[in-house]
């Protein structure tokens, strides 16, 4: 059975659209994160996740785009599409700095920072699309290309806001208009005028008010506490103090009200999940038995099958062997009936038969010969012989098709018992562990075991100045811009082959890699290191002394290593790798990074996280050599 089912029944099953109460306090859990990283994005199906990561917690934000979003306690499927890699190339590593909704509507905005700040909307309205945008709104990527009357969503154009229904009414009287716009049932009007869902009739509920009641009739005592009741859940909302459920006899019910017969969950991003889980497994479930019961109606007319060809191979076999058995008896009827059809008619020999063994009835050419219920004609003049040989020969085909048959049994009786023994998959919980402090940065164990760590841009080579140097440490940098703040810590007391290693670390992830130019390296002790108040970020002066380092090789080694129960990237000179076994190595050339990043995943044949190998390579690379 192919595993793909599984994730169509996951993609495809019925999900209702969010509505805004629980859009605002989806909004509001999603900002617990705020200053987390994006570690990672992925989209399976129409399914994006959005991989969150911060000192404390890591979520992976799902969006169904026109449907749903939470925060998942799982792994999300590293599959990747064109999508996924226009967002990487401006979210990757970037930080979430707020969500909200947006005027009151079922439209969310995601800010992250990278340098720039960046917009992702998200739209949970039909035929809803996920769309990001720059600071001043320009489209820089879209999950759909889509064309309406008021806006256009394509790269290029500025992102404009579906039609608004007015978002929430700011005052009492708005809220009379808008409510009274709506003729027939007020929970109609409420679930047209605000976009509330099946919540219209919780808040009708929790207010005692029918909702049968005309909107336009309603008294305005009424519509009063009506107004108010809702300002104040969504004053709830913001401030999470709406305890979200699920209610146990439904497939995919979750409210933010928890009520009897619901059970509890902390946060609605949970509730949700739950739902989501318990469909999936239902769906998955679904498939199983379908395709049990698919195999079994196929097993069912195969063994029919198999029991008429027995049926027919075993009958002819019988006739056949009765010919041969009374060979000489069917020569004998032939040549005396034949003879008597000449002196007598056809009625007069039928009526005289019936104490001849075998013989139905005489016909003009031959004689209808009867056994075990089993008919057919000898003529006159032919050799029964014959007969029985060809009746041994179909037979013989029977039993052909018979075999093939039983084959094809055993193969589906093996399918079945495959299918029975299936297991649904249950999702991998994302698991947390704290990384080393170093491992923000980029860094390496020398081949004598100094730690080496350099910073990834601008504003982490200032962190490293300010917060870990130390006096013992030494500084290395290439001359030629872009290039790294470098560190040995305890450099001091390192020898020449650290400091080989650690000038190669600093020139491959320099400019130089780009250009492919192997630049000058130097170090430097750390009280050569000063910073000018009028120097830019991450910029730094150097007084006295600079020891320069020769044979440097724009060449990098990739491998792993197993730590905490999971296997992290490890990346640095050569010398350095090579005591984990296994390792590639890549220099300068004009591979993508990703593309490179998914053949070492495959050369190295472990587990490895794809964004972390990604952030190893210096840039665009080719391999040069392999230790599998």
């Amino acid at each position: 059975m192919r595993e793909n089912k599984f994730k169509e029944a996951y993609l495809t099953r019925s999900m209702r659209r969010v509505n805004c109460i629980e859009v605002e306090i989806l909004c509001q859990e999603v900002n617990r994160l705020r200053g987390a990283r994006v570690k990672g994005i992925y989209q399976e199906g129409s399914k994006l996740s959005i991989y969150l990561k911060s000192a404390e917690i890591v979520k992976n934000l799902v969006i169904f785009p026109g449907e749903i979003f939470y925060l998942s306690n799982y792994e999300p499927k590293k599959e990747v599409s064109n999508f996924c890699l226009q967002l990487r190339k401006y979210l990757l590593s970037s930080i979430l700095i707020g969500c909200e909704q947006i005027n009151f509507e079922r439209i969310v905005r995601l800010r992250f920072f990278k340098a720039n700040e960046f917009n992702l909307f998200l739209e949970f309205i039909p035929r809803g699309n996920v769309v990001l945008c720059d600071s001043n709104f320009l489209i820089l990527a879209k999950l759909y290309t889509q064309t309406f009357k008021d806006r256009e969503i394509r790269e290029g154009k500025i992102y404009k806001l579906p039609p608004s229904r007015g978002g929430f009414p700011q005052t009492f009287q708005e809220f009379v208009r808008r409510v009274r716009t709506e003729r027939g049932e007020i929970v109609r009007a409420l679930a047209l005028q605000f976009p509330l869902g099946k919540f219209a009739e919780k808040l009708l509920e929790l207010c005692g008010i029918d909702k049968h009641l005309s909107s336009t009739q309603l008294p305005e005592e009424l519509l009063e506490k009506l107004f108010h009741k809702l300002n104040e859940l969504i004053t709830k909302a913001k401030k999470l103090e709406i305890a979200p459920g699920v209610f146990e006899n439904s497939e995919l019910e979750f409210s933010a009200f928890r009520e009897e017969g619901f059970r509890a969950f902390e946060t609605l991003s949970e509730a949700i999940e739950y739902c989501m889980l318990r469909e999936e497994r239902r769906m998955q479930e679904k498939i199983i038995q379908a395709e049990r019961e698919r195999i079994k109606r196929i097993l069912e007319d195969l063994t029919k099958r198999r029991e008429e060809l027995l049926h027919n191979s075993k009958k002819l076999r019988e006739v056949a062997n009765k010919i041969m058995w009374n060979l000489e008896y069917f020569k004998q009827i032939l040549i005396g009936l034949d003879e008597a059809r000449r002196r007598y008619s056809l009625q007069e020999i039928n009526r005289k038969i019936s104490e001849l063994d075998f013989v139905e009835r005489v016909e003009g050419d031959g004689i209808i010969i009867q056994i075990n219920h089993f008919s057919f004609k000898l003529r006159f003049g032919e050799d029964p012989y014959l007969i029985a040989e060809r009746l041994f020969t179909s037979a013989k085909r029977f039993e052909d098709k018979l075999k093939k048959v039983e084959q094809k049994i055993k193969e589906f009786e093996e399918k079945l018992k495959h299918v029975d023994e299936i297991e649904i998959p249950s999702p991998t919980p994302i698991k947390f562990s704290r990384k080393e402090w170093f491992e923000k940065f980029r860094w390496f164990r020398s081949s004598e075991g100094f730690l080496v760590i350099a910073g990834k841009d601008a504003s982490q080579n200032e962190l490293i100045f300010k917060k870990y140097l130390e006096p013992n440490d030494l500084v290395l940098h290439a001359e030629i811009k872009g290039s790294p703040l470098v560190v040995i810590k305890n450099g001091k007391i390192a020898g020449e082959s650290t400091i080989a290693e650690a000038a190669n670390f600093t020139a491959c992830f320099s400019r130089a890699w780009k250009i492919n130019v192997v630049p000058r390296v130097y170090w430097v002790y750390r009280e050569q290191v000063k910073k000018l108040g009028s120097f830019p970020l991450g910029s730094f002066s150097i007084e006295g002394t600079k020891h320069f380092i020769e044979g440097i090789e724009l060449k990098l080694a990739i491998s792993f290593e197993e730590i905490n129960g999971r296997y992290r990237v490890v990346y640095g000179p050569e010398n350095s790798i090579k005591k984990f076994g296994r390792y590639v190595v890549v220099i300068p050339g004009k591979r993508r990074k990703e593309e490179l990043a998914r053949e070492i995943l495959k050369l190295l044949k472990v587990e490895l996280s794809l964004d972390e190998l990604i952030t190893a390579l210096p840039g665009e690379a080719e391999i040069g050599d392999k230790v599998l």
